[in-house]
């Protein structure tokens, strides 16, 4: 079996790596829900029970994460391929915690948690590739945990988006008055605004009415 989706499919986070008479053995047992959804799309929302796998296999994505006190939403766009949220499928809430949107036409594809259990626990590398993809983020978390102490208000200000950032490059969005940010900042108000223009003269951010861009997080 060759071709293009099945090239797309082995790419998958879950998948990387399987051999393809082991891939073809699982497609014979296993349910693919493939899907489109068109630009403007919302096709996951926070709080929504997460009980399936959902991948992105073509196009990209905008997701939206808001502070529980609803003061800062964070939106980042992120590309195929993907899987959403693994880690938000175990645990005591099992629930997603972010908004997803399609920019223009994408593909999805979704496979039932219960084929987890009955089915591709069964392979060593589906495991392995699970559990690197939950070990990879807390990682992450334990690094930022030390990382969210900047001296300086730049600083403090790129480590507040690296954390919220499910991708380490690419184009942030964060919406919030600069009150809050000053605030969330444990800063003033002048102090954070001289911040963000100041970054905006490099280029590296774009000043917006209730909030700023970072073009690309890899060149802060």
């Amino acid at each position: 079996m060759d071709s293009p989706i099945y090239d797309t499919l082995l790419s998958l986070p879950l998948f990387r790596g399987l051999s393809k008479t082991d891939f073809e053995e699982i497609l014979g047992k296993i349910r693919f829900d493939f899907s489109s959804e068109s630009d403007g799309t919302a096709f996951i929302s926070s709080g929504d029970a997460c009980d399936r796998f959902i991948f992105l296999l073509n196009g990209r994505v905008r997701s939206c994460r808001k502070s529980a006190d609803g003061r800062l939403s964070f939106y980042e766009d992120i590309d195929a391929p993907v899987l959403f949220e693994a880690h938000s499928m175990f645990g005591i809430q099992s629930a997603y915690v972010r908004d997803y949107t399609a920019i223009g036409n994408i593909g999805l594809l979704k496979i039932e948690k219960q084929y987890l259990y009955s089915e591709l626990y069964r392979y060593s590398i589906c495991r392995m590739n699970l559990l690197n993809m939950l070990c990879g983020r807390i990682q992450n978390m334990e690094s930022q945990i030390w990382d969210l102490h900047g001296t300086t208000i730049r600083e403090r200000l790129t480590d507040m988006v690296r954390t919220l950032s499910e991708t380490p490059s690419g184009r942030k969005e964060i919406h919030v008055r600069m009150e809050d940010l000053a605030e969330i900042l444990g800063e003033t108000r002048l102090n954070v605004s001289k911040v963000l223009n100041g970054m905006a003269a490099e280029g590296k951010a774009q000043l917006r009415r209730g909030g700023f861009i970072i073009p690309a997080l890899e060149t802060l």
